[in-house]
């Protein structure tokens, strides 16, 4: 438990944590797993109408679904900073190990901490609390990831043996094989919420396939999967992805069903499928002329108004359903498009190429267009950013969304320099010291602004908010680097100092340990 970790803010933050609101919704799930437990038997003997035992269970999942995220709502609010310092500094008191970086942090509704080290002799394993654990099923384990949890606190994931072979684990036990065939890799880990894992495994024969539980799926809809990727669950449980089949073509496929056509056209290839919460699927795939274009649901979009489509790519869905992204036209151009409108410009300004496009959370579109003169610059919905503080802007990357859907992205002006841009503002200074350029920043889970900027002297320094990392045991840093930010925004990096050492330490924004 949290009471564990030293600090009377950390003491203050395992009372939160420990919300009783968490622990009521885990219930809550638990009931909902028994009745579903029960409603499977009364199936499995064909008692009662099978069509109301399937809506229950579709009702069922969607419950649980939504009550998990909620649970994961209340501990990821409540992840306070520096909680990654407090685990690296109790576990290597414990066991005498040096920790390069945490990662995966999480919360389980009982309140004990769950995540994954990266320790110095290579190896990368789970903890829980204050316990390493460097085994699964009695072996050494070199490497985990892919981690879930369900709510009542069971541990799934991908875990690396001695010999290379990466296979799924859940709990204490590790998935070898399944249905009398080796595994050789596994990847896509998801649990059900009735605990049943699923994803995809690389059987000895060198095919991929999908599985669920202990079945592998070597056939959906009567046809032989060689290869399978791109999976996911619809909130009811059912799995939808993307196979190649025998003869070479790579398909969607949702439940027992394979997608060889949608809306009348045959389907050559495909990728980027996803699902919305209603369960439709959205994409891009290919047709038989060579043409990538998009699909909602089973309608192809192979042309825009009067534009024939070349290409799609950055598909997302408004609030309400509509469609929106980029496409290829015929000239060579790549530019946005809004359901069955192409946007030829924007803010009355003429764009000839679009990159990067994203949703705000209310469905404003963002992203980088390119102008006639041959300069990127930023937008949002209806607005061209092509000046900031009366400077032309060059050139964008780096586009990014605060919480609240303030644009954030580096921008390149006129004398060279690339400087962060947030809201209407250039950032032209951190902690009193001005910025000569920023090599790369990126967002925390909180919204708070992370990277690497010169200053004026030459040095590149990591920031958070508005603190400089200038020092470390006293010494002046000349150069460092992110490796990893934990969840909780803690940064675990490298610095050379000043006297010449290489350094890897962990820094809160406040505290600094090194490494």
């Amino acid at each position: 438990m949290f009471e564990q970790f030293s600090g009377e803010t950390r003491k203050s933050f395992s009372e939160q944590i420990k919300e009783k609101r968490a622990l009521t919704l885990a219930e809550e799930i638990n009931k909902i797993k028994k009745e579903i437990v029960e409603i499977r038997k009364k199936i499995e003997k064909g008692e009662g109408n099978i069509e109301d035992y399937n809506r229950k269970l579709k009702k069922g999942y969607e419950e649980i679904r939504k009550l998990t995220e909620e649970i994961e709502k209340i501990f990821k609010e409540k992840m306070i900073r520096g909680i990654a310092i407090d685990i690296v500094e109790r576990l290597e008191q414990k066991y005498n190990k040096r920790i390069i970086y945490v990662l995966d942090i999480h919360t389980l509704p009982d309140g004990r901490l769950v995540g994954i080290v990266h320790l110095s002799d290579g190896r990368r394993v789970l903890f829980i609390d204050d316990r390493l654990i460097e085994k699964i099923g009695g072996e050494e384990i070199k490497d985990v990831d892919d981690i879930h949890s369900l709510p009542d606190g069971t541990l799934a994931g991908r875990a690396w043996l001695s010999n290379n072979r990466c296979v799924p684990f859940i709990d204490d036990r590790l998935i070898r094989e399944i249905e009398g065939e080796e595994i050789r890799y596994v990847a896509d880990i998801y649990l059900l919420p009735n605990g049943t894992l699923v994803g995809i495994v690389q059987l000895s024969d060198g095919r991929c396939v999908p599985f669920i539980g202990d079945r592998l799926l070597k056939e959906i809809g009567g046809e032989e999967i060689i290869k399978a990727s791109n999976i996911h669950l619809l909130p009811d449980g059912t799995l939808v992805g993307i196979v190649e089949l025998h003869n070479g073509r790579i398909v969607p496929f949702i439940g027992d069903r394979i997608l060889k056509e949608i809306g009348g056209e045959e389907i050559k290839n495909a990728h980027n499928i996803h699902s919305q919460p209603n369960g439709t699927l959205v994409g891009i795939v290919q047709l038989f002329d060579g043409r990538w274009v998009p699909f909602i649901g089973d309608r192809i979009l192979d042309k825009i108004g009067e534009w024939k489509i070349q290409g799609a790519d950055s598909i997302h869905l408004l609030p309400d359903g509509t469609l929106v992204g980029r496409v290829k036209l015929p000239d060579g151009r790549w530019v946005l498009f809004i359901d069955d409108r192409v946007i030829r410009e924007i803010g009355g300004v003429e764009i000839i190429n679009a990159y990067y496009t994203h949703l705000l959370p209310d469905g404003t579109l963002v992203g980088r267009v390119k102008l006639p003169d041959g300069r990127w610059v930023p937008f949002i919905g209806d607005r061209i950013l092509d000046k900031i503080e009366g400077r032309k802007i060059e050139d964008v990357d780096s586009i990014h969304l605060l919480p609240d859907g303030t644009l954030v992205c580096r921008v390149k002006l006129p004398d060279g320099r690339w400087l962060p841009f947030i809201g209407d503002r250039i950032l032209k200074e951190i902690g009193g010291k001005r910025i000569k350029n920023t090599s790369y920043f990126y967002l925390l889970p909180d919204g708070t602004l992370v990277g690497v900027v010169q200053l004026s002297d030459y040095r590149e320094i990591i920031f958070i908010d508005n603190k400089l990392l200038e020092e470390i045991e006293g010494e002046k840093i000349t150069s460092g680097f992110v490796i990893h930010a934990s969840p909780d925004g803690t940064l675990a990096g490298k610095a050379k100092l000043a006297d010449d050492r290489e350094v890897n330490f962990f820094w809160d924004g406040e505290r600094v340990i090194t490494r």
